[in-house]
């Protein structure tokens, strides 16, 4: 029923939406993976927001980098998760 928006749309919104939240901004060396799932339409209109939180972190031998696991969700406005998945990135530490 209607126009839906293509699934790499969404997954570019929220990549997009986590570069501005700056969390990472002059620590991350490299994105080492993304699993992505696609639960919704997103349509034409449709307000997205981005909810993250980190689920893991490790340390590598090399004593300054590490990967961090941030699991994501991507809202709609009725609440409704409409894609989700985890970013994985190399992370310079302090």
């Amino acid at each position: 029923g209607g126009r839906v928006a293509h699934g790499a749309l969404g997954l570019a919104v929220a990549t997009g939406l986590f570069s501005q939240l700056g969390i990472t901004a002059g620590t991350l060396v490299a994105l080492v993976g993304v699993d992505w799932n696609f639960r919704a339409p997103i349509r034409p209109g449709d307000t997205v927001r981005l909810h993250l939180r980190v689920t893991e972190q490790r340390p590598l031998e090399r004593r300054d980098r590490g990967l961090v696991r941030f699991a994501a969700e991507l809202i709609n406005q009725d609440e409704v998760v409409v894609q989700e998945g985890v970013f994985t990135e190399l992370i310079r530490t302090r």
